[in-house]
């Protein structure tokens, strides 16, 4: 079990064009709302909103959140590889 998507883009099939749309401090890091373009409409929703920290002089990608869903876990990319984990770590036993 693991994967079946783009982990930085949700999906299986990708936008040729995306664009920041706002960017929210949350903290010490950043949320940046990044939204799709399909035949040169901009998507209503972002498609992803990664989330960044600047650390010894870089920015680096700590999260990508996908938005609310019925299973809250689905969330963001950390919580959906912790869920691969303990599953593997189960069926390792």
């Amino acid at each position: 079990m693991g994967l079946d998507f783009d982990p930085f883009l949700p999906a299986q099939d990708i936008e040729k064009r995306y664009v920041v749309g706002k960017i929210t401090p949350k903290g010490d890091h950043y949320w940046v709302e990044v939204f799709g373009v399909w035949n040169g409409q901009k998507n209503s929703n972002p498609d992803v909103v990664p989330e960044l920290a600047f650390e010894n002089g870089y920015w680096i990608f700590t999260n990508f959140h996908y938005g609310k869903t019925d299973i809250p876990v689905n969330e963001n990319l950390i919580s959906i590889l912790e869920v691969l984990k303990k599953d593997r770590q189960k069926t390792a036993k």
